[in-house]
């Protein structure tokens, strides 16, 4: 979120971990591994979610 509440951006991970502006499906045990990790290199300035 900015300073006036909006979301800057919305970034996708396909199944290689590459960042991606395009949703696709990846199966929920997977897609928490990979959210996981990628918070790890993201650190607290983001915020990944599986939906």
């Amino acid at each position: 979120m900015g300073t006036a509440g909006q979301l800057l951006r919305v970034l996708f991970l396909d199944r290689e971990g590459h960042i991606s502006a395009q949703p696709h499906f990846v199966p929920r045990g997977e897609a928490l591994i990979l959210a996981a990790n990628q918070q790890r290199v993201l650190g607290p300035q983001a915020r990944v979610l599986v939906l």
